[in-house]
C-alpha cells in the first residue's frame, strides 16, 4: 500500500513502522516488506526488504508463503490475510464500509475486500483501529470478539513541520479525503453553498480523486457556479498543516468511517470540527466536535454557520479538540501492537 499512496492506510504503515522502531523494544525484530516497485521510502525507520511479489497481485498466492518462511509471524496491515500464508498472522482491519456502503466502491475493489472478509477468520490476531469497526466485525460474526484488539490510529508529527511560513490569505474552511461517494462530498458542497458561511470563505477540498471522482468535482461545479467550493487535489504533509493550523472549520460529513484520521489530525491542529454523528467519529471525537447527521442537508448547514457565525462555540470546540486529541500517541499505538506480536507465538 505504500507504493501506492501515503494516504489512508500508507499513512497507518509508515506511522507505524516509525513508532516501533523508535520504541526499540529488544525482545521483537520487525523487518519492513516493501512492495518491489517501491522506490520512494528509503527512510523507512525499520529493517527493509522488498515482498516476495506486489500487493494484491496474483503472484503472491505462489510466492508469498515461500518469501515469510524466515520470519515467526507476519502483519497484514491491508484488511486482508493473503492466501498461501502459513505463519502466524495478524490483519488490521480499517473499515468494513464494503459491507455497509458497497456501492461507493468500484467493483474490482469491492470483490476484494468481500474476498478478504471471508478469509478473516484464518488470521491469529485482528487489529481494528476502532472499537466501531471491531463491533461491527463481531456482528457479523466475521471474527470473535476475543481474537480482536482495538489499537487507535495517532496524528502524524510529520503534519507539524512548517516548511513554508508565509501566512495563508484569508478565512477557509476545509474538507480532507479522497474524492469517493462515501466521502459525502455532493451533500456536502449542497449544504456548504446555502451557508452564511459560504458567502465570506470558500470551502477547500484536498484529496485525490477516487473512485467517481471526476462525476463527483462534475456534479459540484454544477451546483455551485460561483466557485465557493475549490477542489486543490493532494497536498503534501507540510501544506496539510498548514491548512489545517488556519482553517477557520474543518467539515468531515462521511456515511462512514473505520475511523477518522483527518478529524483528529484537525483537532490537534486547533481547528473546530463539524463532523457526521456515525459510530467512529464519536468515538474519536468524543464530545470535541459538533455532530450531524450526515444525510441532513439543513442540519449541516445549520451545524456550518454555528461555528462560523459563533466566536465562542468554535473556541470552545478548538480547545476541546487540541484536548482531546493529545490523547492519542503513536508510541501508544505501537506498544500496543507489538502485544499483539507477542501472542503470536
Amino acid at each position: 500500500m505504500l507504493h501506492r499512496d501515503r494516504a489512508g492506510i500508507g499513512r497507518y504503515i509508515w506511522e507505524l513502522q516509525q513508532a516501533i522502531a523508535d520504541l526499540g523494544d529488544p525482545r521483537h525484530d520487525v523487518t519492513l516488506l516493501l512492495d518491489p516497485r517501491d522506490r520512494r521510502h528509503g527512510g523507512a525507520a525499520l529493517a527493509v526488504r522488498p515482498a516476495p511479489a506486489p500487493a494484491r497481485h496474483r503472484l503472491e498466492r505462489v510466492t508469498l508463503g515461500w518469501g515469510l518462511r524466515p520470519f515467526g509471524a507476519a502483519h497484514f496491515p491491508d484488511h486482508a490475510l493473503p492466501p498461501g500464508v502459513r505463519v502466524p498472522s495478524v490483519v488490521t482491519v480499517h473499515d468494513v464500509s464494503f459491507l455497509t456502503h458497497p456501492s461507493a466502491y468500484e467493483p474490482r475493489g469491492l470483490d476484494f475486500y468481500r474476498a478478504a472478509s471471508r478469509r478473516l477468520s484464518r488470521a491469529t490476531q485482528v487489529i481494528t483501529v476502532s472499537a466501531h469497526v471491531r463491533d461491527q466485525l463481531v456482528e457479523r460474526e466475521l471474527v470473535p470478539g476475543d481474537r480482536i484488539s482495538v489499537i487507535h490510529e495517532a496524528p502524524s508529527a510529520s503534519l507539524d513541520v512548517e516548511a513554508d511560513s508565509t501566512p495563508i490569505q484569508g478565512e477557509y474552511a476545509l474538507m480532507v479525503g479522497t474524492l469517493q461517494p462515501r466521502k459525502n462530498h455532493v451533500h456536502a458542497a449542497r449544504a456548504w453553498v446555502r451557508s452564511t458561511a459560504a458567502r465570506r470563505m470558500p470551502l477547500l477540498v484536498a484529496g485525490a480523486l477516487g473512485y467517481r471522482g471526476v462525476e463527483i468535482v462534475r456534479t459540484v461545479r454544477t451546483l455551485d457556479p460561483q466557485a465557493r467550493v475549490r477542489f486543490i487535489g493532494s497536498v503534501t504533509d507540510a501544506m496539510l498543516g498548514r491548512l489545517l493550523r488556519h482553517a477557520s472549520l474543518m467539515l468531515q460529513p462521511s456515511l462512514d468511517e473505520g475511523f477518522g484520521l483527518p478529524v483528529l489530525e484537525a483537532m490537534r491542529a486547533g481547528a473546530p470540527c463539524v463532523v457526521s454523528d456515525i459510530g467512529a467519529l464519536r468515538e474519536v471525537a468524543a464530545d470535541a466536535a459538533l455532530f450531524v447527521d450526515p444525510r441532513d442537508a439543513e442540519a449541516l448547514t445549520d451545524a456550518i454557520d454555528a461555528v462560523g457565525e459563533d466566536p465562542a462555540l468554535a473556541a470552545r470546540l478548538r480547545s476541546a479538540g487540541r484536548a482531546r486529541a493529545a490523547e492519542f500517541s503513536w508510541a501508544r499505538a505501537a506498544a500496543a501492537t507489538l502485544s499483539v506480536y507477542d501472542r503470536l507465538a
